[in-house]
Parts: structure tokens; sequence; C-alpha cells
């Protein structure tokens, strides 16, 4: 290509970023420009080198291929592979190397150094990025035109403009840092689970991130359920409130080798008995249940939180979901059984007494039945 840079720098500015579009829409794998106007043209060769570089930098598009170009002392060029997808780089050593003298040359190279820099980061740095982290960062290392290539195997580089090695930087950091604030979502979920009661009665587990936010009271522009529902947050009352509705909120504490269940209240001792609200989604489905068979009047329904049975329950559940088919799960049903008050004390704290299975019914068939 033949151009005029008119001794001036902002039309040598505009030529460059006009050279890196042509080469780009041609599909070329290099260009190497001379200092336009640094020799007969008599311009200081730090100026031109400095407008070519802003006018690479304000290019649209970037030169994609897979290898990297460089000048070594004698002229040669060579090509160097990497790991990553990455652009052919602009051979700006040829700016150096086209002017007039071994001085100008000098200044030329220093200007383009005061433009640069690099950094260096490890292999694990690498591999905390997501896919989509990745290919945003090949899409900064294309339109940034920097150098990006493995120096060692526990080292990588990127080099380039300081402007776009700085960007590269910021992206790895804040990808280390969204690494660190899942592990602690993670570590604060299993030990902590915050819920919302939806709109059918239900109670139901906020996400991850959400539930990291209400353990640090950072709920000054709300939460978003796991359907993608926005909240305010009245934390003092334990509310949740959108435009058209209101809410509650609860905080379970789970035991080192126990998870709460998301229906019980918050436990404090292994057992403890808890009066159902006549309100709530779960009094009405036991009630529901209950009255399918029985005609006679509820008066109250009781949840019996045993940390205990209920650890050997979930334990027995998973032994049959295993041992059974897949479809049949561990092929669970919910039956209702009558007993006298003093039998349902010691059901509640010590579980049903296989020993006197058959003696009191035997309706369906022999069993584990209350007293």
């Amino acid at each position: 290509m033949h151009v005029c840079g008119e001794r001036n720098p902002e039309v040598i500015k505009t030529l460059a970023k006009q050279i890196v579009v042509q080469c780009d829409q041609g599909c070329y794998r290099s260009v190497a420009i001379p200092a336009i106007c640094a020799g007969q043209g008599g311009l200081d060769p730090s100026v031109v080198a400095k407008s070519i570089l802003e006018g690479i930098k304000d290019a649209p598009g970037p030169l994609l291929a897979t290898s990297v170009t460089t000048r070594g002392r004698s002229g040669s060029t060579r090509s160097t592979s990497h790991s990553l997808p990455l652009p052919v780089t602009l051979d700006l050593s040829s700016i150096v190397m086209s002017l007039p003298d071994t001085e100008s040359r000098a200044r030329a190279s220093a200007a383009y150094e005061v433009q640069c820099s690099t950094h260096t980061f490890s292999p694990d740095e690498i591999e905390c990025l997501t896919l989509d982290e990745k290919d945003l960062l090949r899409s900064k290392v294309n339109s940034l035109h920097l150098q990006l290539k493995e120096i060692s195997s526990n080292r990588w580089v990127v080099k380039g403009l300081k402007e776009g090695v700085s960007e590269v930087a910021m992206l790895i950091q804040d990808a280390l840092r969204r690494q660190v604030r899942e592990k602690d979502q993670m570590f604060l979920f299993s030990q902590v689970t915050w819920c919302i009661l939806g709109p059918r009665g239900n109670w139901q587990k906020l996400p991850k991130d959400m539930n990291f936010k209400l353990e640090k009271a950072d709920v000054i522009d709300g939460i978003v359920d796991a359907q993608g529902v926005k909240w305010t947050v009245d934390l003092k009352n334990m509310k949740a409130r959108n435009l058209t509705q209101v809410t509650t909120l609860k905080r379970l504490q789970n035991l080192s080798d126990f998870t709460v269940p998301i229906y019980w209240d918050n436990i404090t001792e292994t057992l403890e008995v808890i009066d159902l609200d006549q309100s709530s989604k779960e009094y009405q489905t036991v009630k529901m249940g209950f009255k399918t068979t029985v005609k006679k009047t509820v008066l109250k329904i009781q949840r019996i939180q045993n940390v205990n049975l209920r650890r050997l329950y979930e334990g027995r559940k998973t032994e049959l979901e295993n041992r059974n088919d897949t479809s049949v799960g561990a092929g669970e049903k919910i039956l209702y059984h009558g007993t006298s008050e003093e039998s349902c004390s010691l059901i509640k704290t010590s579980n049903f007494n296989r020993n006197f299975a058959g003696q009191n019914a035997t309706l369906y068939g022999h069993g584990t039945y209350p007293l």
C-alpha cells in the first residue's frame, strides 16, 4: 500500500488506522508499517511511532490468526504457536528498523516501549476463567493487538500497549475474585440456608449468591429469588416485598453433620415440637391427608423436629432409593394410625418400637405400628 503522511501526525494516525482495516478485510496474516515521514519527511521518529500506535489502537477490527510474527536481528521472521488462539500482532518493529539512522531507531524504540507494558500470571489463573471469560480474553487480545504467550511451564505473559495489558490483568483479577467469592458462598450455603415463602405457601431456598448477601446484610439493592423475582428486604421483621405482595423470610442454621429440612423451623435443641399455624400450607396439607379417611375434627397439628430420628429416616430412605428401581425410589407413603397420648410422647423421643409389631392391629399386615 502506498500512502502519503503529508508530514502531519494526525494524517499518519488516520492512515495507520486505515491500513489495519484494509488488512483485516483482506484477511492478511501480518503487516509491517514503515516509519511514515520519518525519513525524507523529516518528522521526529518518536512522534511518528506514537501516531502509528494510536492509529492501530483505534482500528475497529483485529487481525485474526493463531501465531505471533516478530522480527529477529537478521530481519527474518519466525512464528511462535500458543495454546490459546491468538491474533497475529502488527510487526511494529518495522517502524524502528525502517528509520534512517541508529539514533532515530533508538528514539522510536524508546517511544514505543514507553507506551507498552507486560503482565505475567500463572496457569492456575487461566484455569479459573469460565468459558465466557476465556472467550472475552481472546477477544481482548485480538482487539487490543496484544501478545499472549507461555514463557515457561508455570508462567504466561501478556505484552502490548499499557491500557490493553491493564484490561487483561483486570479480567484475570476479576475472575480470581469471582472464584473466591463463589467458594465463600458455597461454604456459607452448607452452614446457613436463607429461605423465602413462595406464592403457593411452600418454602424455597434462595440462590447461593443471595444467601450470601442476606447473611452479610447486604440488601440495599434487594435480592432475587430462584425464579428471577426481585424483592426488597426488611431484615428486622424478616419480610420481603415486591410490587404486588409481601412474604416471609427465614434463616436456617445447619449443624455440622445435619442439614435442617427446608420446612422446619430453626433448631435450638435435639427435639422440638412445633405447633403449626392453621393458615399455613403445611397445616392444610397434613389436615387434608388425615381427613381423607377420618371424619373427626382436627384440633391441633404439631411438627416433630427430632434431629436424631431425622438422621435415621434419611439414611433408611437413601438405602431404599439405592436398592429399588429409580422410578420407584424409596416407595414412600404418608399413612395415619391412632394411638394413645402416652405412646405419642414415646414415639416423639424414641421412634416406633418394632417389638410391638402385630400386637395392636394388623389391618395393613405385620409391621411397625404405634402402641
